[in-house]
């Protein structure tokens, strides 16, 4: 180990990071990741880590010696279980909470609340399950939340890139063709002028 292997150890262990391609069995030539020029030394020098929390969804890190890519390194890979968070699970909608920062609307969700949980407590509870006073619970809150959040209204993502833009780049593209194909060179001269002004107008219009 030199001064970088240990600096690594040092993150993982500050930061709760499982180093993926340490904790699989693999044949040797399944975890060194790269090759010295003179075809001798090999070693385990790229990594995959993971935070602790995630371990369990990671399923197995392994080198991929048969793909190219064109280095004296490896292809490394890993492979997950694909895991949902709750909300996507269920499908369930989520409450626009945002609202509870005005003042009259966080009023009017205590009042609401205050009076569901009054005539809960009129309820024997002493003769409820601890399941049904959790539900009655669980109702009072989603009940008051309906009516003074209502639900979050999900933001349709934009195109980060306009059609406008779009088209400047292929025109962009068009004259570079007419710059490689050009046989004068008075004409792709022309034309390297002009693919300088297309190019910056792509470039002004990805800005805005």
């Amino acid at each position: 180990m030199n001064d970088n292997d240990e600096r690594l150890i040092d993150l993982c262990a500050a930061n709760d990071f499982v180093i993926g391609g340490t904790i699989f069995p693999h044949k040797d030539i399944h975890k060194r990741t790269c090759t010295s020029p003179n075809n001798r030394d090999k070693n385990q020098i790229d990594h995959i880590m993971i935070n602790g929390t995630w371990r369990r969804s990671l399923l197995d890190v392994k080198v991929m010696r048969g793909e190219d890519v064109s280095s004296d390194h490896y292809l490394v890979i890993a492979s997950f279980e694909e895991t949902k968070s709750g909300n996507k699970k269920s499908g369930r909608r989520q409450f626009n909470v945002e609202k509870l920062k005005d003042p009259k609307v966080r009023s009017s969700f205590i009042l609401q609340l205050q009076n569901r949980f009054q005539t809960l407590a009129g309820l024997d509870d002493t003769m409820q399950e601890v399941n049904d006073i959790w539900d009655r619970t669980k109702t009072a809150y989603n009940e008051t939340s309906k009516t003074c959040l209502g639900y979050r209204v999900k933001e349709e993502k934009k195109d980060w890139i306009s059609a406008d833009t779009w088209e400047t780049i292929k025109k962009r593209k068009e004259i570079k063709k007419l710059v490689i194909n050009s046989k004068s060179e008075r004409l792709k001269q022309r034309y390297s002028r002009q693919y300088q002004e297309a190019n910056k107008q792509v470039k002004k219009k990805s800005k805005n």
